[in-house]
């Protein structure tokens, strides 16, 4: 659910795209306070999408890849926690780049 502007904002493309897209698939989605949403039509035609997509995935090199992931972003998730502890005052530049538990941020590439 989001406003056309976003939604093109997000997607590297015209706003004017967007609203087309919505007008030409009109039944795919629905108007909200918000913007457009997806409607049940909408949803279904999602489901049969993303379903078409996985049966063409390697679920092995996939898993690998998350695998990969998981690792990193724990990691990331730990040196972000350890700043966010800091007392506000302990938040600087330098406390940035100090070695801590997790290491610093530079050691995630």
């Amino acid at each position: 659910m989001c406003t056309s502007e976003r939604a093109a904002a997000t997607l590297s493309t015209a706003e004017s795209r967007i609203e087309a897209l919505v007008q030409e698939n009109a039944a795919l989605f629905k108007a909200t306070a918000f913007g457009v949403a997806l409607a049940v039509d909408g949803r279904e035609w999602v489901d049969t999408q993303l379903a078409s997509e996985r049966t063409g995935l390697d679920v092995e090199v996939l898993a690998g890849c998350y695998g990969r992931f998981t690792e990193f972003n724990d990691h990331f998730k730990q040196l972000v926690s350890e700043w966010q502890m800091l007392e506000d005052d302990a938040r600087t530049d330098e406390a940035w780049s100090a070695p801590s538990s997790s290491s610093t941020p530079a050691s995630l590439h």
